[in-house]
């Protein structure tokens, strides 16, 4: 609230009672905007609409008027007389208000008892809040007025009338234009954040003609290097990161959103549509893969993927946000203050902020993990096809019948008739010895010797099955799988819903099979007498016990390596022993924390002293501990299989104490663990190779289930005639065996479910080794149509059997070999070159939306539709997120062409003409040249949201070319350049600061595009924050990337670049419109000592000297490269003096001079000598921390 100075009244002193006179000239004091705001924030907390103390509520016309248990408080016309003035003016003999609060501003006080004294003009009712901002100037569609004119020839164009007449109304003047140096500075760091090279610099000065400065601007904004710098402050708006934030702050891809932003720049995308893909690409008709990418602007919001994080708290936060930011970046407005409660001072109720949180609140993305990635080819496309169309032609030789083929197909079939006839007849059943499951479940065999299989007892266990074959030499097991008829589903867990009952249930899956030979005389005898001695008590486990790295945690010992005890805490009682009943032997368990080190124990007794086979598997860092001794320690990441390590333990008579310890750094891990007996492992028999019948023509092979992967298991079928055949390395003599099943733990990727119910059948064979390849490769359906007659085959199954040939015939054996060749090529090639990127997704079944009581997810009222805030347009219905940004850029906002136009004014001036960029709200500064702002707002849309056009209106304008230089009587009278008596001076974005050290220096790599990069950073942070496998190592990038422009550089949202933290970059956890600017002793040590800026010093030393062999020369051409100007011959007998003497004490110090020169520098210096170079480096090193090097002219 500001009051005008003809607001201003004669103040008369009575019976110490302020006596308001108002002035015939006096404006109506508008009860919106200047009286209701006061109420609300000093009086509704004890008279509104939860307290009305002393009766009085002050929050409603018609209580206010009435008054309360001491009659009415106001008395319009009547100031003196009226207790509310008396009250807040803290007349004696009253009790003061606010009680217990702060007097209010003689301002506040003067503008009540006004409002009274012109007969308290109040609204019918407070809830009219359009009386409150049809005044306030934001909610005012802008209009373009005319410039006024001013009578002189300074202006040169309609923006410089607007800021004449202001000047004239400040009795100032303006400042002459700016010499050409500082304007091509002064551009090129607005327009492309980069300053111009010498060469540039001349070309430009020796330009007279009267369009040079015009054809500069051009140049600049056609340059690629516009896009990247504009982009670089948007990304503060969109909150653009490369990690998750939160506490883990995980590693995510979001480049690609990041170059779209950087491309829209330079193709100058109008802003309206810049704004609509952003917010709704993907809601578009037919919507592009550009336009979905660009919907990464709120998907750049916060995911919590720490363990136990809930994702409807984290969901509502990030929708919050997108609320928030929304209002922030288009509306200038903070909407988030009536996430609560209805704003205390703009026109936003608490249900306009659910109703732009409905907006949002209807996609399918998670809070806790990456979700709703969309695969981008960003690779060559002319290359790409070229592969495709290669790939077509292979396949289409192999899809085409011809002579040839067809008549060796006929051999063919003739010759698997009597194939199969054979085979049939040696598929002989198993005699089942023993079936149990891990956790010693007896199975149940049926009449027909099979075995059925239920969910309560093998579910994520092992099945042992022992076998004996009616013959020798076995070649070959055949496992058939069909549903166990007459038997139910089984139980659905306690933590499925009721809607996830009513589903079809699953089947079991099968992840792998092990075939053991059990032939050897008395082994099981031996292992059942060794298994009665032993007592294997269930799992424990302790932890995480964090550090900052794996590393770290898996070096550290934290007590649980030699400490039994399983009742005792630790880290101050956080941390206990936990009974792990359920983990089975045979299967690897899942365990969480990162960054942590895991203990997991075991007591095993023995009745005498014996050895014990372990059998371990990890995902990550692991070792052994045996009775407080360290056995085995692998530091590793890998993919957790069982038999990856074996280590042999020799048990003591008694209790023996296993402990595993474990370690991560980020995600989930886990560990496998089995204990024998006896080394059956030696007893194990190799398959060759595993297929599955699927029930259509193709098999599936099966090589995972034999080789130990834990990726696609195999689906048990739920009809006869599922068929899984393993065949044998070689012959195996004997003819007991154990066949042994891992059931996959979790095979359904949703909530865990019923499963079926079914049977496992098996047979054996001693077929010979081409009988069993042609089995392997044929699946049943196509065995039953090779075995019909020709004569009674319809065209579908003549059809697919002659594609099945096709596909095992030799003569297509090389063609077949280039296509899969080929098709790996292909797919490494689109692997390469496709990146995934988050997206926004909408659901096609909207969600409720809710009003929250205070602003908690937990505490629903209301159901509120999506919409806009109805001070805007109560009639205007919106769906969608599409809806919502079509609004925000039609004529029915008032808001976002002024919004833009000031966050764009802001970065060439320093600041906006309303200064609070962020809030335009009735708590806000007021616009310094409100005129001047419509007309921008008007132009900017009539131009077609033109951003270069506005930049363009801007930088040719004489306000904008006016000299910085301040006189002192100028800098008294406009201190902040608020009347643009001057050109405006300030330092640049942190990220120009590194990018300008290294275009001085020649090393900033012009790359656009692609993953973030790695620039080098003090080793101390590297140690510190960054010690973690991957992209937590912080592997610097080697060549050009690592001069990349800062705007690709890795941003950690807790470890955000040093340089760029200390020069003012936001963490991004949230949008930030304006950065603060500050000035600390930090900065300079930075830009001193800093590796890049000394490797900039060093690179800008070596051009010194390779462009001029004198001093003086040198010194010339390091300040026209620097700051576009030459040196006044102060500034260069300075430099000079200041080279000499860092030159006389390098030549005294020959091995200083050598650590500086190879610290600077990532070349050699050839003949160049260090004591020659070093005193250079100095010399560049000062130029480049020079303010005025690092500051807009």
């Amino acid at each position: 609230m500001h009051l005008r100075i003809s607001d201003l009244v004669k103040v008369v002193v009575l019976n110490t009672t302020l006596l308001v006179i108002p002035s015939q000239s006096q404006e109506q004091v508008h009860f919106g905007n200047e009286i209701y705001p006061i109420l609300k924030k000093n009086c509704f907390d004890c008279h509104g609409k939860d307290q009305q103390m002393g009766e009085f509520r002050l929050d409603n016309r018609s209580s206010a008027l009435k008054g309360g248990i001491s009659g009415p408080s106001i008395l319009p016309g009547h100031s003196e007389t009226s207790s509310l003035v008396q009250r807040i003016s803290h007349v004696e003999g009253v009790n003061p208000m606010p009680m217990g609060g702060a007097k209010l501003s003689l301002k506040e006080i003067t503008l009540i008892k006004l409002w009274v004294e012109q007969g308290a003009v109040w609204p019918a009712n407070v809830g009219e809040l359009e009386g409150k901002v049809k005044r306030h100037w934001a909610y005012v569609t802008p209009n373009q007025s005319a410039s006024s004119s001013v009578d002189d020839d300074w202006g040169r164009n309609p923006l410089d009338n607007f800021v004449a007449t202001k000047l004239r109304e400040k009795d100032l003047n303006p400042n002459p234009e700016a010499s050409r140096e500082t304007l091509i500075r002064r551009l090129s760091l607005d327009l492309t954040g980069l300053p111009p090279t010498e060469n540039q610099v001349a070309h430009f000065l020796e330009d007279n003609s009267p369009e040079a400065y015009m054809k500069l601007v051009e140049r600049l904004l056609a340059s690629q290097r516009y896009g990247e710098h504009w982009a670089s402050s948007w990304l503060d708006l969109a909150r653009y990161a490369d990690t998750n934030g939160y506490e883990s702050d995980e590693p995510r891809t979001m480049w690609l959103y990041r170059d779209w932003v950087v491309n829209a720049f330079n193709r100058n995308m109008r802003f309206d549509e810049f704004t609509i893909a952003q917010l709704a690409g993907d809601l578009l008709p037919e919507a592009t893969e550009r336009q979905k990418i660009a919907t990464g602007f709120h998907r750049n919001t916060l995911i919590n993927n720490e363990a136990g994080s809930k994702n409807d708290e984290f969901y509502d936060a990030a929708v919050k946000d997108r609320v928030d930011t929304t209002g922030t970046v288009w509306l200038a407005s903070t909407v988030g203050c009536a996430q609560c409660h209805d704003h205390k001072y703009d026109p936003f109720t608490q249900e306009d902020y659910y109703r732009l949180y409905a907006v949002f609140n209807n996609t399918t993305d998670s809070a806790i993990e990456l979700n709703n990635e969309m695969d981008v080819f960003h690779g060559s496309k002319k290359e790409l096809k070229l592969r495709e169309a290669s790939l077509a032609r292979l396949d289409k030789i192999l899809d085409t019948s011809t002579p040839q083929l067809q008549l060796t197909q006929k051999k063919w079939e003739n010759q698997f008739v009597l194939l199969n006839g054979e085979s049939n007849k040696k598929w002989l059943p198993v005699q089942i010895l023993n079936a149990q499951s891990s956790d010693d479940t007896q199975l149940v065999v049926d009449d027909d010797g099979a075995i059925i299989i239920e969910d309560k007892n093998t579910l994520g266990k092992v099945l042992d099955i022992d076998i004996e074959t009616t013959h020798a030499n076995t070649t070959a097991f055949r496992i058939e799988s069909a549903s166990a008829k007459g038997l139910n589903p089984s139980p659905p867990s306690k933590n499925i819903t009721e809607s996830e009952q009513q589903k079809t249930p699953i089947p079991m899956a099968i992840r792998g099979i092990e075939i053991l030979n059990y032939s050897e005389s008395k082994l099981q005898d031996r292992i059942k007498a060794a298994s009665a001695n032993l007592k294997f008590d269930d799992w424990h486990m302790i932890g995480p016990f964090r550090e900052l790295s794996r590393q770290t945690a898996f070096k550290k010992q934290h007590g649980p390596e030699t400490d039994y005890d399983l009742s005792k805490l630790y880290e101050n009682g956080n941390l206990f022993w936990r009974k792990r009943a359920d983990w089975s032997d045979g299967l690897s368990h899942l365990l969480q924390g990162e960054h942590a080190a895991m203990y997991v124990h075991r007591t095993v007794t023995t009745k005498d002293p014996m050895q014990l086979w372990v059998s371990l598997g990890s995902d990550k860092s692991i070792e052994l501990w045996f009775n407080k001794k360290k056995i085995f320690s692998k530091d590793l990441t890998r993919e957790v299989r069982s038999d990856q390590e074996i280590i042999t333990l020799n048990l003591n008579k008694g209790e023996n104490h296993i402990v595993l310890k474990l370690a991560n750094d980020t995600g989930n891990y886990s560990f496998y663990f089995r204990a024998y007996t006896e080394p059956e492992w030696k007893t194990r028999i190799k398959a060759a190779a595993a297929t599955a019948d699927v029930g259509t023509d193709d098999v599936l092979a099966l090589t995972n289930l034999i080789n130990g992967q834990n990726n696609r298991p195999w689906e048990l079928s739920q009809k006869e005639g599922g068929i899984a055949i393993f065949q044998m390395t070689q012959a195996i003599i004997g003819n007991k065996f154990r066949v042994r099943v891992l059931f996959d733990r979790q095979w359904s990727p949703s909530t865990p479910a019923r499963r079926m119910p079914a049977r496992l059948h098996i047979t054996s064979t001693n077929l010979s080794k081409p009988v069993i390849d042609e089995l392997l490769r044929t699946p049943v359906s196509i065995r039953n149509v090779v075995t019909k007659k020709a004569s009674t085959r319809n065209l579908n199954e003549h059809e697919r059997l002659a594609k099945h040939y096709r596909s095992i015939a030799p003569y297509l054996d090389t063609t077949r070999e280039k296509r899969a060749q080929a098709s790996q090529s292909l797919e490494k090639f689109r692997a390469t070159n496709t990146t995934k990127t988050l997206v926004m997704k909408e659901r096609e079944n909207p969600r409720e939306t809710f009003v929250q009581n205070r602003g908690s997810f937990l505490d629903l009222t209301d159901r509120v539709r999506p919409g806009v805030p109805r001070v805007f347009d109560k009639a205007l219905k919106i769906e969608d997120r599409l809806g919502l940004a079509q609004w925000l850029v039609s004529k029915g906002n008032p808001l976002t062409s002024r919004v833009r136009v000031n966050q764009v004014w802001a970065s060439l001036f320093g600041q906006g003409i309303v200064k609070s960029l962020e809030d335009f709200g009735s708590q806000s500064d007021p616009p310094s040249h409100p005129k001047l702002l419509d007309w921008l707002a008007t132009e900017f849309v009539r131009t077609g949201w033109n951003q270069k056009k506005l930049l363009k209106t801007i930088v040719s304008s004489a306000t904008y070319r006016q000299s910085s230089v301040v006189s002192p009587q100028k800098l008294e009278r406009d201190p902040t350049n608020e009347w643009l008596s001057r050109g405006a001076r300030f330092r640049v974005r942190s990220e120009a600061i590194r990018d300008l050290a290294l275009q001085i220096s020649g090393l900033l790599s012009t790359k656009m595009g692609g993953p973030s990069v790695f620039p080098p950073q003090p080793e101390s942070v590297l140690n510190d924050r960054f010690i973690e496998g991957g992209f937590r190592l912080w592997n610097t990038s080697k060549g050009e990337d690592r001069y990349r422009r800062a705007l690709y550089t890795f941003f950690k949202r807790t470890t955000v670049y040093p340089m760029m933290t200390t020069f003012d970059a936001p963490d991004r956890t949230v949008c930030t419109v304006d950065r603060p600017r500050s000035n600390t002793p930090l900065q300079a040590l930075n830009t001193l000592n800093d590796p890049v800026f000394l490797e900039a010093a060093g690179a800008f030393a070596r051009l010194i000297t390779l462009q001029h062999t004198t001093p003086i020369g040198r010194i010339d051409y390091a300040f026209r490269r620097a700051l576009a100007r030459r040196p006044s011959p102060r500034e260069a007998s300075s430099m000079l003096k200041y080279y000499i003497k860092w030159s006389q004490h390098y030549r005294s110090q020959e091995n200083a001079a050598e650590r500086l020169v190879d610290q600077a520098l990532n070349e050699s210096l050839n003949d160049t000598p260090a004591t020659s170079l070093a005193p250079w480096i100095v010399v560049a090193n000062v130029i480049l921390n020079l303010d005025e090097t690092m500051t807009r002219e």
